[in-house]
């Protein structure tokens, strides 16, 4: 699967290099009004795109394939785990440092295989790109312009990953209180009865609103730093 994902990255670079070469084809022809050459192209364009169309679904069947099976094999092996023995019930109410198993055990489970896959395709795509792009420049311009557009990449890459690493941290706690809140929700149905007798309802709505606030605070925080982060992305990389 892994090679699938690999020749339709190529493929798809490829792809992308020929539409770019084809659509300046096309521009010229209308600033030179060939009919005759603006005709030859826009037939090229029209037969390539099925064969583009299928590789770029090739390439999203590959990817979340392979999302798939990750998911699958990791449920599996944390599944094993979990109901081995008296996990659950130790982790439930013997051990309070994980709370919220469901959620680790689902939402969490999949968003971490969709950002390993995502991972996967986003490292290869732009490193195929970057050789192809320099092989062009190298073949063209020599080695000179290149070398300093690798470089310019490398320090610019290198002052984007420290800006980025509160990233990480932003992420995790953002899951955290995801986790915490809906936690505190499905405490209120599992001990619906309790809270009824009792009339606890207004303290249990304080909670999950409290939980609630923390929540949006974070994220809001989070987008923030996103857009700022897009900013200086924007400006250094592009």
């Amino acid at each position: 699967l892994l090679v699938v994902i690999a020749l339709s990255l190529i493929a798809r670079s490829v792809s992308d290099i020929w539409m770019i070469q084809n659509a300046t084809a096309i521009e010229s022809t209308i600033i030179t009004m060939n009919k005759t050459q603006f005709r030859t192209a826009l037939v090229k364009y029209l037969s390539a795109l099925p064969a583009i169309a299928v590789v770029n679904n090739v390439l999203k069947w590959s990817i979340g394939e392979l999302k798939l099976r990750f998911r699958t094999n990791l449920s599996q092996y944390l599944y094993n785990e979990y109901l081995k023995g008296f996990t659950y019930y130790k982790m439930s109410n013997l051990d309070n440092r994980i709370a919220n198993a469901d959620q680790l055990l689902t939402t969490d489970i999949d968003k971490f295989c969709e950002s390993v896959t995502d991972l996967y395709s986003n490292i290869c795509k732009p490193l195929l790109d970057i050789v192809i792009y320099v092989y062009r420049l190298t073949t063209n311009l020599g080695g000179t312009t290149p070398g300093i557009l690798l470089l310019y990449l490398f320090f610019s890459g290198v002052f984007l990953t420290n800006l980025r690493k509160p990233t990480g941290r932003l992420t995790v706690m953002e899951q955290k209180l995801e986790g915490e809140f809906r936690y505190v929700n499905s405490r209120l149905i599992t001990n619906s009865e309790e809270i009824a007798f009792y009339k606890g309802n207004n303290r249990e709505k304080l909670t999950i609103l409290a939980s609630f606030n923390k929540l949006v605070s974070h994220m809001r925080k989070f987008l923030e730093f996103r857009v700022g982060m897009g900013i200086v992305d924007n400006m250094v990389a592009k």
